[in-house]
């Protein structure tokens, strides 16, 4: 097993939703969490309130992952702090919904791409570089989505990212395996998250949940809680590598 403890993790979008799962299930484990995320005043706030419980474990870092040297600033910026890194949780991403008949679908496709998978690619390239620095090995976990294993209608963005991403990941798998650098993804379905609520759903959150199986507790939107898991599971498990999880409450099943 992959031991987080006195380890240090960088996570995107950490500052609320999966990726802030991901931050408090590290932190209870031990490691040293760097919090990235584009809003500014939400990784304040998270690390104001984590490091009344973890102390000096928590840093936090205002980052726009889809600028190469705004990452690289942020990768220094762990290194100078912590003095290396060990795992790269990339959970930071845009929502987006386009037909290829759109008018801005180019715009509204370029834009998913710059963050969901040049955000990733950018993180995990300069992660990648400590982590061989150290020679210890480490972990990377991208977070896709179960859109990135299915398809829908209006998906040619963030559909088309997510793929992206999922097929990325296992190209960096087979790279990085002779480093004892693992990579896999996480693909989330229907979770409560600034992305993903009933503001930005509307009349579809009701719908995205009656998806699932009615049975089990599972007629609902997985909460942040769950997905932080599953990122420790990915982190850990030293024989995982290359491979999308699904953690969707049965969605993808019907």
């Amino acid at each position: 097993m992959f031991d987080v403890k006195e380890k240090v993790a960088i996570v995107t979008g950490g500052a609320s939703g999966i990726g802030l799962g991901a931050v408090e299930a590290l932190l209870k484990k031990g490691a040293k969490v760097v919090i990235a995320d584009y809003n500014g005043d939400a990784v304040d706030a998270q690390v104001a309130r984590l490091k009344e419980i973890y102390n000096n474990n928590v840093l936090g870092v205002k980052v726009d992952v889809s600028n190469e040297e705004c990452v690289k600033n942020m990768v220094d910026e762990t290194v100078k702090t912590f003095g290396r890194v060990d795992a790269l949780v990339n959970s930071a991403g845009v929502a987006g919904r386009c037909t290829i008949e759109d008018e801005d679908v180019v715009a509204d496709v370029k834009r998913a791409m710059d963050v969901n998978v040049n955000g990733g690619l950018y993180c995990a390239k300069y992660a990648v570089a400590e982590m061989v620095k150290h020679g210890e090995g480490g972990a990377i976990v991208n977070v896709a989505s179960i859109m990135g294993i299915v398809g829908t209608a209006n998906g040619s963005a963030y559909n088309g990212s997510k793929h992206a991403v999922v097929g990325m990941t296992k190209a960096w798998a087979l790279d990085l395996a002779p480093k004892n650098i693992r990579v896999n993804v996480l693909c989330p379905g229907y979770t409560d998250s600034g992305m993903c609520n009933t503001n930005t759903l509307g009349a579809f959150y009701d719908y995205a949940k009656s998806m699932h199986p009615l049975a089990a507790g599972l007629d609902r939107i997985a909460n942040a809680e769950e997905m932080g898991h599953a990122v420790m599971f990915m982190i850990e498990n030293t024989y995982l590598t290359g491979q999308a999880i699904i953690v969707d409450g049965g969605y993808t099943t019907k």
